[in-house]
């Protein structure tokens, strides 16, 4: 039982902000603030330890590889992560090097096809 979920409830608000602003910068198609947001709520995610060794791993990959940003997605303590890059040369290359870290599966998805 937490004693004390003043910290907690902190950073859940903080993470609920950086989604908040992440939302206005894609409208505004700013893709390097969004994916530096991205990796502020990984950072929120690992002070709730929701995030695995496997997860940073991945993340920290995707960072030294091209990724404007990067962060777990889901319920947490899976293996699923969200990378952001801003063409599709570095998708292809980030997607090589994320394999290559034991990334299982991996996806690419244009976020241009998501607004018709």
């Amino acid at each position: 039982m937490q004693t004390n979920p003043a910290p907690t409830q902190a950073i859940i608000e903080h993470l609920g902000l950086l989604v908040q602003q992440s939302l206005e910068l894609l409208r505004h198609q700013q893709l390097n603030q969004t994916g530096k947001l991205l990796t502020a709520a990984h950072h929120d995610l690992q002070k709730l330890a929701v995030s695995t060794t496997k997860l940073d791993l991945l993340v920290q990959t995707a960072l030294e590889n091209g990724a404007l940003g990067a962060k777990l997605t889901g319920s947490g303590l899976g293996g699923c992560l969200l990378a952001l890059t801003d063409n599709q040369e570095t998708a292809d290359y980030l997607t090589t090097k994320l394999r290559a870290a034991g990334a299982v599966k991996t996806w690419k998805q244009n976020l241009a096809d998501l607004n018709p």
